[in-house]
């Protein structure tokens, strides 16, 4: 899906949220990296799976998960356990960021930055264009590598909203950055109209 279709896809999830005459500009998306979690305990679990082959008997099974554990062989067992805990946690994980990055919703419109989450309890965070003060991208190494990174934008008031782990943390940026010009601008041009009238 591209920029354009997923900006409109995001506008009629979030119509009952947009006033008169405000659309949406840009719609942002999670970074694959935001199952690090996740991947971590599948390698963890590829570990544990690597180390009961490596640990268990020629003639025996591979996995005796309901064995002994003082029974010869128990560090295979313990890797056996292991493995399986990761692999239950990695799945725990996957689900719940899957369900989180489903829910979430990231949107720039011509008036505000909406921030939505949630799937049965929702948290929405609205900050209005003309009260940002500044916007800041926050990537490190592996961030770097595969364009994600945090965007992170500070209000008048010195309020704080992170957009963690988001995918093309510039472009998302650029956007506020672009859609808070074009606000000033209309604001402007309506001034001057207003005192010419």
């Amino acid at each position: 899906m591209t920029t354009p279709e997923f900006a409109a896809a995001t506008a009629k999830r979030i119509e009952g949220l947009l006033m008169p005459g405000e659309e949406v500009r840009y719609a942002g998306r999670r970074h694959w990296l935001s199952y690090q979690r996740a991947i971590g305990c599948y390698f963890l679990t590829f570990i544990g799976i690597a180390l009961t082959l490596m640990l268990r008997h020629p003639d025996g099974p591979v996995f005796v998960l309901f064995s002994s554990v003082n029974a010869p062989g128990s560090e295979r067992i313990l890797a056996e356990y292991a493995a399986v805990l990761f692999f239950v946690l990695g799945t725990l994980s996957t689900a719940t960021t899957a369900v989180l990055n489903w829910t979430l919703i990231m949107a720039i419109t011509s008036r505000r930055i909406i921030l939505r989450m949630g799937l049965i309890a929702r948290d929405t965070t609205d900050l209005p264009l003309g009260k940002i003060d500044i916007v800041m991208i926050d990537q490190g190494i592996v961030d770097r590598l595969t364009g994600g990174g945090t965007v992170i934008v500070r209000t008048v008031s010195e309020a704080t909203t992170s957009f963690v782990a988001i995918n093309q943390p510039t472009a998302f940026r650029n956007a506020i950055i672009s859609a808070m010009e074009d606000a000033a601008a209309a604001s402007q041009n309506s001034n001057a109209s207003g005192k010419s009238a």
